[in-house]
């Protein structure tokens, strides 16, 4: 029944498949060991990377507590600062002198809600006299 080419034939095609499944066997275990050095290297460069954050933190945690401290500590010696600051004699950005400026100091950021005026100008080398509840900007002669 089994003629010796017949023979022949399977044995060549087992020896094929053979042969095929050791190739993609090695390739496999190739690309393995190829992707083991490449997750080597990748540990390596995260562990560095972690060190240096490590170490960074290590300086800047006790640097921020201190400055926090410091910041505290400056902020309460500081003197209370009154509601309203007045300076008579500023030169504003063209250089003229005897601008009257009132600047409000409000707890809120927000300016626009306090109606209050920010800003008040007056002719060069002039005094001015504000009166706070209305606003007005009186000049004195």
């Amino acid at each position: 029944m089994n003629s010796p080419k017949m023979r022949e034939t399977d044995w060549q095609k087992t020896l094929e498949v053979v042969v095929k499944g050791l190739v993609g066997a090695v390739l496999v275990l190739a690309g393995l060991w190829l992707l083991g050095w490449l997750f080597t290297a990748l540990g390596a460069l995260l562990l560095g990377i972690a060190g240096l954050i490590g170490g960074l933190l290590r300086f800047l945690i006790p640097v921020a507590i201190i400055a926090g401290i410091v910041y505290f500590v400056v902020a309460q010696l500081r003197p209370k600062a009154p509601l309203y600051s007045t300076s008579s004699s500023r030169e504003d950005d063209r250089g003229t002198a005897g601008v009257a400026v009132l600047t409000p100091k409000p707890d809120k950021p927000d300016l626009h809600s306090a109606n209050v005026p920010v800003t008040v100008d007056a002719a060069p080398r002039a005094t001015v006299t504000t009166d706070i509840s209305t606003g007005d900007a009186k000049p004195e002669r």
